[in-house]
């Protein structure tokens, strides 16, 4: 029997009406999306780290002692 946990409450899903397994469809939809966007998240995270420490190195390079703000 397929089990779904709630709050850490475990749950048969056979026993949902049919209304109630669709809202369980549109949850398992949310929580991937949800889980898709933390992912691109933590990419967009990575990048921007990268692009800061490569114009840090730039602008460093430039001149170094006078790009330091203090």
């Amino acid at each position: 029997m397929p089990k779904i946990t709630i709050d850490d409450i475990d749950f048969n899903s056979e026993d949902l009406s049919e209304s109630g397994k669709g809202l369980l469809a549109s949850l398992q939809f949310v929580e991937l999306h949800i889980k898709r966007l933390n992912d691109e998240l933590a990419v967009l995270k990575t990048s921007k780290n990268v692009y800061e420490n490569m114009v840090r190195k730039k602008l460093e390079a430039a001149d170094p002692e006078s790009n330091k703000v203090n």
